[in-house]
């Protein structure tokens, strides 16, 4: 992707986003950003602008997800805008032509002379019925995630979260856990988020010489199920709180492997962990601060049998801090939702890993923002 010249600096980073989001990373050095940003012969405000509205193009994009718009298009398109303003009822059509046009300028929209469509990467990840469905995610980064981020000025002077918790609240009591809608939402968009990931890691990992695999806040079970569909061999455990039991029970029914996949409540912090040769633990280091790691890490090396493995994944940063962008907003909405949580480099978890007691600590290649770190005990 970025072996082409991209019309701005912005154009280049929203592509590399949503390319990080689906799975589709490519790296970018710094020195290309640079070049980018600055013409020593004629440098202009225009990029800095556009980062500054960039909040627009992430608003419309959502916007097309609450409205239906990408599903319309894919059963329907290519549409005029009219007819999309039709079929949807929408009273804004002049609005309407900017929002789509802005659509086809960040490349989610295709247009021709038959009217808009859908580019390529919105029909795999944007309409519901999907495997790979991301539009969850996005909703709830519309929704809540959007509101926190007013906060990064304050959050930044304080170092405190800008989510309005009682004291006595932690982010889980009071946003996740708060109501059954709250924590369906969560849910559904950590499924969204962990599907292709979970894929992969499945695809990626040696999972000989295992039986059993524990994923450590499992959510509503797409990792186990990911793990044990690729390995018939293998039994998996998904542990999470006892509320998230009927959601995972629900998304597990309709797995291949639902008769090898189970699930066990607790607090991974405080209750024994099951038994298992493999402890995953995938988008979960990033919550919790740094002493919180490392114990997690100490739990996983102390219920591991000698051989035992664990496997960590997430958006973790690249060493310069600079090419994983989407890893860096999700740290950064760490400071903004959490108390203590954010995201690291391959470098600095296996440097934790190390410290718990696990060695051949090794890094597994797989396409997208992830990375892949596997250790033995």
């Amino acid at each position: 992707m970025f072996g082409l010249k991209c019309n701005s600096y912005t154009t280049c980073i929203r592509k590399h986003l949503l390319s990080s989001l689906t799975g589709e990373y490519t790296q970018m050095s710094e020195t290309a950003a640079t070049a980018e940003t600055v013409d020593t012969d004629d440098a202009t405000a225009e990029g800095l602008l556009q980062v500054g509205f960039g909040f627009l193009s992430s608003r419309v994009l959502i916007a097309g997800i609450e409205l239906g718009l990408y599903t319309e298009l894919s059963e329907s398109g290519p549409l005029s805008a009219d007819a999309i303003a039709e079929r949807l009822d929408l009273d804004a059509r002049r609005g309407l032509r900017d929002a789509l046009d802005i659509l086809v300028a960040e490349g989610v929209l295709a247009r021709s002379p038959d009217g808009y469509e859908n580019a390529p990467a919105t029909e795999q990840f944007l309409l519901p019925e999907r495997p790979e469905y991301v539009g969850d995610f996005l909703a709830l980064a519309g929704e809540r995630m959007y509101r926190s981020a007013a906060d990064t000025t304050a959050c930044l002077q304080t170092n405190e979260p800008g989510n309005e918790l009682d004291d006595d609240q932690t982010f889980w009591e009071g946003r996740v856990y708060e109501t059954d809608e709250s924590r369906d939402r969560f849910l559904d968009a950590m499924a969204g988020l962990s599907c292709r990931a979970a894929r992969r890691v499945a695809e990626a990992v040696d999972w000989d010489d295992l039986d059993r695999v524990c994923d450590l806040g499992t959510g509503k079970g797409v990792v186990p199920c990911r793990i044990a569909e690729h390995d018939p061999e293998l039994t998996a455990v998904g542990v999470d709180l006892p509320e998230v039991e009927p959601h995972f029970r629900e998304f597990v029914a309709d797995s291949d492997a639902a008769d090898r996949v189970t699930f066990a409540a607790a607090d991974f912090f405080a209750d024994p962990l099951p038994e298992a040769d493999a402890y995953v633990l995938g988008h979960v280091l990033h919550d919790w601060g740094l002493d919180q790691k490392r114990r997690l890490l100490e739990r996983a090396y102390d219920h591991l049998p000698e051989g035992g493995r664990v496997i960590v994944y997430g958006t973790m940063l690249d060493e310069s801090r600079t090419e994983n962008l989407f890893g860096l907003y999700m740290s950064l909405l760490m400071l903004l939702e959490l108390q203590d949580g954010f995201d690291y480099t391959r470098s600095e978890c296996r440097a934790w890993l190390t410290d718990a007691g696990f060695s051949d600590v090794r890094h597994v290649p797989v396409a997208g923002a992830e990375s892949v770190l596997v250790a033995e005990r």
